[in-house]
């Protein structure tokens, strides 16, 4: 099934504000939220609501009211803050409410582990991906863990270093809501190259997508992408991977090894199908 709405994960530290903005401070140079804007620009309009969700932060009043004074700042005046940190706050019924209320939902970056421990298997859960798949004006944002929990396979921790070591990477299961995909963030500032890598090696189907730090993707229809903000987006393709002697799947720990893995390399206003694995 073709998903209608959109999904826009972002790679982590894209500029936000921590304040209300008066007309001399919205001339500066530095109020231009490239990323954030953009996602405002694909939501279906200024009277849209906009629910954040502040779930895997370990600060997520200080998150929260820096998304809170940002959409603010860029005309939205519908914006609520989920902090839902257990399964049982999750399952009440009046935060059931407010996603079926939602246009949007923009997922704060932290830990994303905490995401996939309180909302997979939920109703919550069920009706984020029953909106993403039959509503066209649905948009679902994230940053750093809440772009990284979009994927399939989802990375949870582990270093370049680690993984290229011992041929593994650290992945549990995601949100699925982008099948046979990895997506990895903070990827050039915090040299995740070689983690990625090994975890499109050891799922060798799935493209590995990895988001530098302000800039993300548009994606629609689960596989044309977009590439928004001031860095690089790191397409990593195995489809023509080979690995020898070593099966990536064994409990013994070698060096990655394997040659023909592919790699492209987008920048703002780029696109790509990443089903036909190709530049549109």
């Amino acid at each position: 099934m073709t998903p209608k709405g959109k999904l826009i994960p972002i790679g982590g530290a894209e500029k936000r504000h921590s304040r209300f903005l008066g007309e001399e401070d919205k001339k500066s140079p530095a109020f231009h939220l490239e990323v954030l804007s953009r996602v405002v620009t694909e939501i279906k309009g200024e009277n849209s609501r906009i629910e954040v969700i502040t779930s895997a932060s370990s600060i997520p009043e200080i998150v929260g009211n820096e998304y809170l004074h940002s959409f603010k700042n860029l005309e939205c005046e519908y914006v609520g803050i989920l902090n839902l940190r257990t399964k049982k706050e999750v399952l009440r019924k009046e935060n059931l409410r407010r996603l079926e209320m939602a246009d949007a939902l923009m997922i704060s970056g932290g830990n994303q582990i905490r995401l996939s421990r309180s909302y997979l298997g939920t109703p919550f859960y069920e009706l984020l991906v029953k909106r993403y798949h039959e509503d066209p004006e649905f948009v679902i944002a994230g940053t750093s863990a809440g772009a990284m929990i979009m994927s399939d396979a989802m990375i949870y921790e582990g270093t370049s270093k680690e993984a290229l070591l011992t041929g593994k990477s650290k992945i549990t299961k995601g949100f699925s809501l982008l099948p046979e995909s990895l997506i990895d963030s903070h990827f050039v500032n915090r040299n995740r190259f070689g983690r990625l890598m090994v975890g499109v090696a050891e799922y060798r189907d799935f493209i590995g997508i990895g988001l530098a730090e302000d800039t993300g993707i548009i994606i629609q229809e689960g596989r044309y992408i977009e590439c928004i903000g001031s860095g690089q987006v790191h397409l990593l393709d195995g489809k023509n991977l080979q690995i020898d002697h070593i099966n990536p799947h064994d409990e013994a720990s070698h060096p990655a090894h394997f040659r023909n893995m592919l790699s492209h390399m987008l920048t703002s206003g780029e696109k790509f199908d990443i089903q036909e694995r190709k530049f549109t």
